[in-house]
């Protein structure tokens, strides 16, 4: 039929190893759908086994975009694992909905491994969506261990400050410190959005300590 072949990624699973290059190419033949996925699900722990340089250069050498871009985003959050600096730079250098979908992902395991160095590399970026998204994930990361600290850091790139790193600022800080969680969610643009922010957390927060 017209469809992706349902016994592709079982094919592609047993022949990554020893034929990446076969494999590879029978991946790209295939037309976009769940069985194309399931495929590159099934080779990429090869390439990643091999290291970050060698995944990265798996992945640049796709042919095909849309898989290019669905093999970064499957990609990123393990190799930011263990080289969060340059999985980030390898993102940047290569924009679009994998850079924009992980590079909060990829800043938050950044700060989490060493925080002055993700802080030191989002003061680098321009402002703009790459900055927002990079002080998503910095702000998440430090939310969790000192939420007054992460509203500094907001109030340090106001303009960087979307909606999304307010909703995740909330998310992190409010199991230690509700009070300053729910001072942020003002800064949601989206009035709906706030609306319903306030909703879940003072609903969160009445479970949690009704007279504060």
């Amino acid at each position: 039929g017209e469809g992706a072949n349902p016994y592709m990624p079982g094919i592609i699973r047993a022949i990554a190893g020893n034929d990446p290059l076969r494999a590879t190419q029978l991946i790209t033949a295939m037309p976009r759908s769940e069985e194309r996925g399931q495929a590159l699900d099934a080779m990429l722990p090869h390439p990643l086994r091999q290291g970050g340089d060698a995944t990265r250069a798996w992945i640049d050498g796709l042919t095909d975009d849309a898989l290019r871009g669905g093999a970064m985003m499957r990609a990123a959050d393990q190799l930011a694992a263990t080289d969060p600096a340059g999985t980030a730079a390898w993102l940047l250098a290569n924009p679009g909905e994998a850079s924009q979908r992980r590079m909060d992902d990829v800043y938050s395991a950044w700060a989490q491994k060493d925080e002055q160095a993700a802080i030191s590399s989002l003061a680098t970026l321009p402002a703009g969506e790459d900055r927002s998204n990079a002080l998503r994930g910095v702000v998440s990361s430090v939310a969790v261990r000192d939420p007054k600290a992460a509203v500094t850091m907001m109030d340090r790139y106001p303009n960087d400050v979307t909606d999304r790193v307010v909703q995740n600022f909330v998310w992190h800080s409010f199991g230690n410190d509700p009070s300053t969680a729910i001072t942020q969610i003002g800064r949601i643009n989206d009035q709906g959005e706030r609306e319903r922010m306030y909703g879940r957390t003072l609903e969160a927060w009445m479970q949690r300590d009704a007279s504060a």
